[in-house]
């Protein structure tokens, strides 16, 4: 018996490494969507994603998507954030990319419930609430997010029940 190897085969010691470094498993997509929301949420928007909207005028210049969804925003910000959002799912060039640009999407609907007490999706109530749950559930989700999505998914619940 090798003792480097501890009497295992080339090929199992190539999976025993591959599985310690995440490749070949979920680890490294979690590992990839965490940096990437992490980024976007970081990010500094322009008021280029609000169509009219000039720097000077701009109530979102030098803001980060995670100040925005936190508020207190407008509206009609948090509107043209999620249209924005909604468009960069379209675009996405693989599944991370299309699984932050969602999450932000419904981190949209999500802040405008919570700041404003505002439906902003044709999803009802009962659509909404799952689809929070849904990405509550992703262990890429990032902490202050989530708690956004929590108390938008409490209010999607209170609403379901008073109807």
């Amino acid at each position: 018996m090798d003792s480097t190897t501890f009497g295992l085969s080339p090929k199992k010691l190539a999976r025993l490494l591959r599985l310690g470094s995440g490749r070949g498993s979920n680890a490294s997509k979690s590992d990839n969507r965490v940096s990437l929301l992490t980024q976007l949420l970081e990010t500094t928007l322009t008021p280029e994603i609000i169509p009219g909207q000039s720097s000077a005028n701009c109530p979102i210049d030098r803001m980060s998507v995670a100040r925005l969804l936190k508020g207190p925003t407008d509206l009609a910000v948090i509107i043209a954030l999620k249209d924005y959002a909604k468009a960069q799912v379209a675009e996405a060039g693989n599944k991370a990319h299309g699984d932050v640009a969602t999450t932000i999407y419904y981190g949209c609907i999500a802040s405008a419930l919570v700041q404003h007490g505002q439906q902003i999706s044709t999803l009802s109530y009962q659509e909404l609430g799952p689809a929070f749950l849904a990405l509550l559930q992703k262990d890429w989700m990032h902490p202050q997010l989530a708690l956004l999505l929590k108390k938008a998914r409490a209010i999607c619940e209170q609403r379901m029940d008073s109807q």
